[in-house]
């Protein structure tokens, strides 16, 4: 079960975009009252793989310019390799959950 404290709203709905996709995916058929084509789509916006998740706790990052936070590639990412992972760092007294999926995205892991 997610703990609510750590996993902001846009991560639990990052992973309910991928199960919504895979149920979609499984549906070949689709009638109903409204005879409409099949499921709608969805945003486009970001999907976290929910298989199998790997949390990297108290990550080491850089603090760059304006609080941008920049993780270096860690040696556990070939542990883990075929999954994803979450790293969980504090930050100003607070925990962070990036999934390594957004930061590919937004190019802070190197």
């Amino acid at each position: 079960m997610i703990n609510n404290s750590i996993y902001p709203l846009n991560y639990r709905i990052g992973l309910l975009r991928n199960y919504y996709d895979d149920i979609k995916s499984n549906i070949s058929t689709l009638n109903d009252d409204l005879s409409s084509p099949g499921l709608n789509n969805i945003s486009s916006k970001l999907r976290l793989k929910r298989n199998l998740r790997y949390q990297i706790k108290n990550a080491n990052y850089d603090l760059l310019s304006n609080n941008i936070i920049k993780i270096p590639k860690s040696e556990n990412e070939d542990i883990v390799g075929g999954c994803e992972f979450d790293y969980i760092i504090k930050f100003n007294n607070k925990t962070y959950v990036l999934p390594n999926e957004l930061l590919i995205l937004l190019k802070k892991v190197g």
